[in-house]
């Protein structure tokens, strides 16, 4: 009686303790996901944001629901799409504040699961024998859009859903006499992107293996180089990144593929090269297993 005694005692502090922790927490996401007046009446940012609109403390949330929560979202088809307008300010923003590239998380919420997108710049050090740097996270960052952009549908998350132009879910590949995605240095063959994509699965007492993928400011240029080219109809409209899993090292990985309007249908995948050289490579840094500079759990 005595130990069951003990033990209730601690399971009813732990209670408390998290049921604080809870309150807390709430709190300051309500304090920083809400957009402040200053004395001059203008919006302010939240203190510190990632570059797809979540507070530093929701990103940390959703970055441990996805590592630890093992939720039934965790095995649901995922890709988020960004407008190209919002990958150009995204670029911009950077590349004025001196960063050195972006880490997208896997994340989850309530709704399924999704990335958290964060700056890194140079700290220095040596994190991998491809960089010899340690791209450490920021969060602090000047830019109202990156407050709006969900709301103003620059930014969709997706599970599936028909019609919605993500033609790596299809029932059949997409990729007759298409040769590539994305770049030279980072491309996947059409048909292995295709494989990968669907073979994203995670048992619900699985460790996850990749929490996150890091990639280069260079990249980020390419894309909006692609993005930009043209106006009108078919021309590119923005960027969607999928959840993925190496098919050979069943490791948790992301594929980023190009879109435009296609049939009459918005946000639809094109694998065209950017260059004529092909490759099957991927130059992202995958965490655990090749980076620091983390801040997110």
């Amino acid at each position: 009686m005595k130990k069951l005694i003990i033990g209730v005692g601690v399971l009813l502090t732990c209670l408390l303790v998290e049921s604080f922790r809870n309150i807390y927490e709430n709190s300051q996401r309500t304090k920083l996901t809400t957009l402040k007046k200053n004395s001059t009446g203008k919006s302010e940012l939240p203190i510190e944001i990632s570059l797809n609109g979540y507070s530093i403390y929701d990103a940390d949330n959703m970055v441990y629901r996805f590592d630890y929560g093992r939720i039934k979202n965790d095995n649901s088809k995922t890709n988020v799409w960004f407008s190209k307008g919002l990958i150009h300010n995204i670029f911009t923003l950077l590349s004025n504040e001196n960063a050195d590239g972006i880490r997208i998380y896997f994340a989850s919420e309530t709704a399924g699961n999704n990335i958290i997108l964060v700056s890194t710049r140079d700290g220095g050090g040596n994190s991998s024998a491809a960089s010899g740097k340690n791209h450490l996270d920021y969060f602090e960052h000047t830019a109202v859009f990156l407050s709006t952009a969900q709301s103003n549908g620059d930014i969709k998350v997706d599970h599936g859903s028909p019609g919605s132009g993500a033609l790596l879910y299809n029932t059949s590949s997409p990729c007759s006499g298409q040769d590539c995605s994305i770049l030279p240095e980072h491309d996947l063959k059409c048909d292995t992107a295709y494989c990968w994509v669907n073979n994203y699965s995670l048992d619900v007492n699985d460790t996850t293996n990749t929490k996150s993928e890091w990639f280069d400011l260079k990249l980020i240029g390419k894309l909006d180089t692609e993005l930009q080219k043209g106006t009108g109809l078919n021309s590119p409209d923005g960027l969607r990144i999928y959840f993925a899993k190496n098919k050979k090292y069943q490791k948790l990985t992301l594929i980023m593929v190009t879109t435009k309007t296609v049939d009459g249908v918005p946000h639809t995948d094109y694998y065209e090269c950017f260059k004529p050289k092909k490759g099957v490579t991927d130059n992202g840094e995958q965490c655990p297993n090749n980076c620091k500079g983390t801040v997110l759990p």
